[in-house]
């Protein structure tokens, strides 16, 4: 966040944890879109009209990723059915189409290091967490180099 606000400007944000300990709750990507649509209607003066979405068809979706969106859609229209906004918000995917390593490189050499990606970390202190390395993510991040964490 610190390097957000100083090379690009001042803004809100949340923070969440996502623990259900369900077999299938759903993909991160469609709670995300749920939060998005939250944070989207709490802000009616911002006229927010598109909601940007960092994920990617990663080679574990198994080809999934038309099922993925149209449930991260679904959910986000959802989440805003009584909101009554006087415009329909887009939703965007601006890294859809570009690999893990192309992101990697695309993002400032500062950020790469703060890019959360694991799905178990450990916490080491208030804000401060490990990745655990075997997750699904860490694997993937691993083949695609720069991982942070052990192993």
């Amino acid at each position: 966040m610190k390097y957000c606000r100083s090379h690009y400007r001042d803004f809100t944000y949340t923070k969440s944890v996502w623990d259900f300990p369900l077999r299938y709750f759903g993909w991160n990507l469609t709670l995300c879109a749920f939060v998005g649509a939250r944070v989207l209607r709490s802000f009616p003066e911002a006229r927010i009209d598109r909601y940007a979405v960092g994920v990617i068809d990663e080679p574990h979706t198994l080809g999934r990723w038309q099922e993925r969106t149209e449930e991260a859609r679904a959910t986000f229209y959802a989440g805003l059915i009584t909101a009554k906004l006087p415009y329909r918000p887009e939703i965007i995917w601006p890294v859809a189409n570009m690999a893990k390593a192309d992101i990697l490189n695309f993002l400032p050499a500062a950020l790469v290091g703060l890019v959360s990606f694991c799905r178990n970390p450990s916490e080491l202190a208030p804000d401060t967490f490990r990745p655990c390395g075997s997750c699904i993510s860490c694997k993937t991040r691993k083949a695609v180099g720069r991982f942070p964490g052990p192993g």
